[in-house]
């Protein structure tokens, strides 16, 4: 993971997030997003009110039989003796921001206040980071997309001595690519033909098998109906 430093300044230091002194306050826009019913939620977010449209979604090669889902994996140092979430009570937590479902905005249906069950959060401004965190003893657990946490796996295979898998939540689905409405709406149909098929081409292929993605598929607002957003509270 580098040869960072490892104490909460320094994760603190590289991060480009504030720490937040109440859930959510930068993400007021997103908590009307997840406390919200399903319904309001593909109507307001995914579609004419905010003149979006999907385009699709990557298939990655499945990690753990999820390939158009991921789920929120929370981490912690291998020598940790924890078996439940309750275990890391009065702890440090990192999160990668407060707008993050599978790194901040997970907790809530667990903890619906995070902030009195931790004794500190920590933004370190991404995944990598809050695993960085976990790993060196800067915070004693983090909640990181299944997907992420796959990759760096695979780049660093000495994390696995290091950390490991508490508690797994979701699945929920993959971030759409979307575009514009405004947008032509012959351009929007050709760059969704693209990327629907771009792995049909060899070289586009390629790519797409060196990040782990099979291809791409069509979502449609539906798929993004998921029960867990309606259960998330923001203080």
């Amino acid at each position: 993971m580098g040869a960072h430093a490892c104490d909460l300044r320094s994760v603190q230091k590289r991060s480009t997030i504030r720490a937040v002194t109440k859930p959510g306050a930068e993400c007021q826009q997103y908590g009307e997003l997840v406390t919200d019913d399903s319904r309001h939620l593909r109507e307001r977010w995914i579609g004419k009110r905010t003149r979006t449209e999907l385009l699709g979604s990557p298939d990655f090669q499945s990690w753990a039989d999820l390939s158009t889902s991921y789920q929120e994996n929370v981490i912690v140092r291998r020598s940790n003796a924890a078996t439940s979430i309750d275990d890391v009570r009065g702890g440090v937590f990192a999160y990668n921001d407060t707008c993050s479902l599978s790194g901040y905005l997970c907790l809530f249906p667990a903890l619906p206040q995070p902030e009195r069950f931790f004794r500190a959060l920590v933004p370190t401004g991404g995944h990598p980071a809050s695993i960085h965190a976990v790993a060196c003893g800067a915070a004693d657990a983090a909640a990181i997309d299944s997907n992420v946490l796959a990759f760096e796996l695979e780049r660093d295979p000495a994390l696995r001595t290091r950390i490991r898998v508490l508690a797994s939540w979701g699945p929920h689905p993959i971030q759409p690519v979307v575009a514009q409405a405004t947008l032509p709406a012959a351009l929007r149909e050709h760059i969704g033909h693209a990327l629907l098929t771009m792995h049909e081409d060899g070289e586009a292929r390629q790519a797409l098998t060196t990040n782990h993605v099979l291809r791409f598929v069509p979502v449609t607002p539906t798929d993004y109906g998921v029960a867990t957003a309606a259960q998330v509270r923001v203080a």
